[in-house]
């Protein structure tokens, strides 16, 4: 009979050791593989931000050059990750890491890599993906929160934009159409908050030790790091609700 069962959750971490000798004791008679998508210390940093500055709403956001700075650099949460990992990997011998940076490059993206390499006996799964590429690549790659939603939730938080929080997202695509069809511009060219030299000099070491943590060595993530570097530039909300051509837009909007 077929035995295979997937589970997959965010509150896998992080463990402690008796919980998962206990799990391990539930999933005996099973052949168990963990399978952990591990994301780069700063590409992390810069999604926490994000997720962060969405829940202040209605408050102001905060720059990302002042929430990096001091105690907004969660380095602890991310340290319990690490120190998780280690247990696992005493508990559970069959553990595979999945960097996301690589994956997404994959064929298939991360689904891709997840289905075609990690796990067991998903033939039928990675054949689906792999020849539907492009789609999975696509669904892959895609930025939970752009910052047109931002800069939306923003208005809506600042009473711009009429209507509760929850319809903010229903305005992104009329400020995103306007933008780049009218105005002929680009994601990249709304206004932009960025963080110093100093503050990106301690991320970037921050990146390199928690990298060793998870067996990569320091020449390799320093030449990951400079392949791919994460742009700690994010949109400067209160900039493009302070500018007259994006109130003038703003003010004209009718809610969806």
């Amino acid at each position: 009979t077929n035995s295979n069962v997937l589970l997959s959750s965010e509150l896998f971490l992080p463990p402690n050791k008796p919980r998962l000798e206990e799990l391990k004791t539930l999933l005996e008679g099973f052949h168990v593989r963990v399978v952990l998508v591990y994301r780069r210390f700063d590409e992390w940093l810069k999604s926490i931000y994000y997720e962060t500055q969405r829940h202040r709403l209605p408050q102001p956001s905060i720059g990302i050059d002042k929430w990096l700075r001091g105690v907004h650099i969660p380095t602890k949460a991310f340290q319990t990750m690490s120190d998780g990992i280690r247990d696992y990997r005493a508990v559970f011998p069959d553990f595979h890491v999945v960097r996301l940076e690589e994956a997404k490059n994959q064929s298939g993206g991360l689904l891709g890599e997840f289905f075609c390499h990690h796990v067991l006996m998903a033939t039928m799964a990675c054949h689906v993906i792999t020849e539907n590429s492009s789609l999975y690549e696509t669904m892959s790659s895609n930025l939970r929160v752009s910052d047109y939603q931002l800069v939306a939730e923003g208005a809506v938080a600042k009473g711009i934009l009429n209507g509760p929080m929850s319809h903010a997202r229903q305005y992104v695509p009329m400020i995103q159409d306007w933008w780049e069809s009218d105005q002929r511009e680009q994601q990249e060219t709304l206004p932009r908050v960025c963080v110093d030299k100093e503050v990106l000099t301690v991320i970037n070491n921050l990146t390199i030790e928690f990298a060793i943590l998870h067996s990569e060595s320091r020449k390799q993530i320093k030449r990951q790091m400079e392949d791919n570097p994460t742009i700690f530039c994010m949109v400067g909300v209160e900039k493009v609700l302070n500018s007259s051509i994006w109130m003038s837009k703003l003010n004209s909007l009718s809610p969806p």
